[in-house]
């Protein structure tokens, strides 16, 4: 399951719908409290599943279920194809006239952006995401970038436009920089600044950036190292005896305190989740045996009490990050689950 930064495909547009470190390992957590034990959550988990032309919005607190037909989503491989930003959801789309923008307001979709929007990475602060526009004028075996700009997710106003970047794919944001996975490997470039004062990251594969902090590693993701772009702290981190880690997927909380990540346990044939406490690098394994093994994939309330998944019968589970309460949320989705958002409750 573990891979590089995913490659988006040309043509496709982004939609917004409102509505030196110590070595750590993971501690297991053998016992999980039934779902009459588990912390309540308000909200609802919006999936994109891979039937590719709606999303599926399941209620949190009683599991009903409900589709929304959305034919401005389209298939394939970006960075992020489903993110919640200041009350928006914003999601990988298209456009019969090209890329664009999209919000979906009083049951309408109007277009924000368009010209050549390409795809989007959540912005570390929360409340706005980052359009990368292809040049127009590039080659298609290069697919460089023109340029990237700062948007307000629910208004679609555009922030900040930044002048050409490094070359590679923006695979996310931490500390007020963009994540770039290149020929090279990762670096971390100040959009205010000239591509030529890049900063190197030493790895090859993000696996997730939220707040100030990046989850890094090597091309086998043997071992995680959460790093502080602010302070350059770094902890390392290690899966547990017999397991892997499975780092599609992997998300921060929006504090960027904890990381989420899969955890392959091959010989016993499941999934769990691990929890990586950013500030210390400890780590605890939850959720043995819930976790889907095809694709993994998480979401943080925005307090970070509450994280959910997509599990191993086909539907979205829900772990109380306090009590390490587990509870099935949703039964069987009618499609894999690829992404996951929580919209907030009332």
């Amino acid at each position: 399951m573990e891979s590089g930064p995913r490659q988006a495909a040309a043509g496709w547009a982004i939609a917004v719908a409102i509505a030196a470190a110590p070595a750590c390992g993971l501690a297991l957590v053998t016992s999980l409290a039934g779902a009459d034990d588990a912390a309540p959550a308000t909200g609802q988990v919006v999936v994109r599943t891979l039937d590719g032309d709606r999303l599926t919005l399941v209620d949190l607190a009683d599991g009903e279920m409900r589709e929304v037909a959305m034919p401005q989503l389209a298939p394939g491989d970006p960075p992020f194809d489903l993110a919640t930003r200041d009350g928006a959801e914003v999601f990988y789309g298209r456009h019969r006239n090209g890329p664009a923008v999209y919000a979906l307001l009083g049951g309408s979709v109007r277009p924000r952006l368009t010209a050549d929007a390409w795809y989007f990475v959540p912005a570390s602060d929360g409340a706005a995401i980052w359009v990368m526009d292809l040049d127009p004028h590039g080659p298609d075996t290069v697919r460089a970038l023109s340029r990237v700009r700062r948007v307000d997710a629910a208004t679609g106003r555009v922030r900040f436009t930044s002048g050409r970047p490094p070359a590679g794919m923006v695979a996310g944001a931490a500390g007020g920089a963009l994540i770039i996975s290149g020929r090279a490997g990762l670096v971390s470039w100040d959009p205010r600044t000239p591509a030529g004062r890049a900063r190197p990251l030493g790895a090859r594969v993000l696996v997730a950036s939220a707040a100030s902090r990046v989850a890094l590693c090597r091309r086998t993701c043997a071992v995680i190292r959460v790093r502080d772009l602010r302070t350059g702290r770094e902890r390392v981190v290690r899966p547990p005896a017999g397991a892997r880690f499975a780092v599609e997927g992997a998300r921060f909380s929006d504090d960027g305190r904890r990381l989420a990540v899969a955890l392959e346990h091959r010989a016993k044939g499941r999934g769990s989740v691990g929890l990586v406490d950013a500030d210390t690098g400890d780590s605890v394994e939850h959720a043995s045996g819930w976790v889907s093994r095809e694709r993994s994939s998480f979401a943080w309330t925005r307090d970070g009490s509450t994280l959910v998944f997509a599990d191993d019968r086909g539907g979205i589970s829900a772990l109380d990050v306090a009590t390490g309460a587990v509870e099935r949320v949703s039964g069987r989705l009618p499609a894999p689950v690829t992404s996951l958002a929580i919209r907030p409750g009332a």
